[in-house]
């Protein structure tokens, strides 16, 4: 009697989505149990093995045979795959889960089979199922981008030099007093830079203009100063995405919440924190959303822990103190 195939089981799926009108799909497959046969990573950069170099082509080869599928990014790992599929319109709902299992499992079973034959491995390749998850705005799509690009990095950084990942606490330093208790990741020696520290904050009101004028002044001082801010409101946040790209740059985030124990900084902020030019530090152990009146009372704190406090308002930069 044969025995009846094993669906691939599969997490994370949009229950109430319309898989028919098309998806761009962000999926990760592990090897089992994580073993790491796909290569190693240096200085932030994956060196892929002779088996990675087989399996990164058979997954190109894969997608490129599956005419409702189109492959638009991906990172080979060292015990895992990521990569985003576009699945095109042309099934219905149902169809199309079977079309993209079958396609996924093709790919599995090959590599599978080539570990077995030619790597000389025992047993299975990858875990099973996969992990799937639906990018429904471009705001996310973008998100996946970063992260699939910035991935060697974080392995790195994880991996290779967890001490800038590590969670110091309770954080010594003049600036932050001993009557707070307070955590950080990355380059938390910047509290203690002998450059000026400078607190930002920029209105909501603020112009395109103005945070245009805004970021060409803290990029042209960006090394002489250390910025120190929430980066919450979208100037800031505007403000924060620019000076990333500014190797001599120095930033402090302030986070809005406690840093729990196994925090990971976003993959954005992971190329300055390598670099050692950037910290996250957090006050208190609450994890909860805090109010608008406690989020003021941080951006005061924020004032008396810099030299100087820059707060942009519409048409103007006032430099507080």
């Amino acid at each position: 009697m044969k025995r009846p195939t094993r669906p691939i089981r599969h997490y994370h799926r949009l229950a109430l989505y319309d898989y028919s009108r098309g998806a761009a799909l962000f999926i990760t497959i592990s090897t089992a149990p994580r073993r790491q046969l796909f290569g190693v990573v240096r200085e932030g950069v994956m060196a892929l093995s002779p088996f990675g170099s087989e399996v990164e082509a058979s997954l190109r080869f894969t997608i490129s045979r599956a005419p409702y599928l189109r492959l638009y990014g991906y990172t080979v790992m060292p015990d895992h795959i990521h990569f985003r599929l576009y699945l095109k319109p042309g099934h219905e709902n149902k169809e199309a889960m079977v079309y993209l299992n079958t396609i996924v499992g093709r790919f599995k079973s090959y590599t599978t089979h080539l570990y077995q034959t030619k790597y000389g491995g025992h047993g299975a390749l990858w875990q099973e199922g996969f992990h799937d998850w639906v990018c429904e705005s471009r705001e996310m799509i973008d998100s996946v981008e970063r992260y699939i690009a910035y991935n060697a990095l974080k392995w790195e950084l994880r991996h290779n030099r967890g001490h800038l990942l590590k969670l110091n606490e309770p954080l010594a330093s003049q600036r932050l007093g001993f009557a707070e208790f307070w955590r950080g990741v990355g380059a938390i020696e910047l509290l203690n830079s002998e450059r000026t520290m400078v607190s930002l904050r920029v209105s909501r009101r603020c112009s395109t203009a103005d945070i245009a004028a805004l970021k060409a002044r803290l990029w042209a001082k960006a090394g002489e100063l250390v910025i120190i801010s929430g980066f919450i409101s979208g100037g800031e946040r505007e403000v924060l995405s620019v000076l990333l790209k500014e190797p001599l740059a120095a930033l402090i985030k302030v986070s809005p919440y406690a840093l729990a124990h196994d925090y990971q900084p976003p993959v954005a902020l992971m190329p300055a924190i390598a670099e050692g030019r950037l910290a996250v530090i957090a006050r208190g152990n609450s994890p909860e959303e805090i109010s608008r009146a406690a989020c003021l009372d941080l951006n005061a704190r924020i004032v008396e822990i810099a030299d100087k406090a820059a707060y942009a308002l519409p048409g103007e930069v006032k430099w507080l103190k």
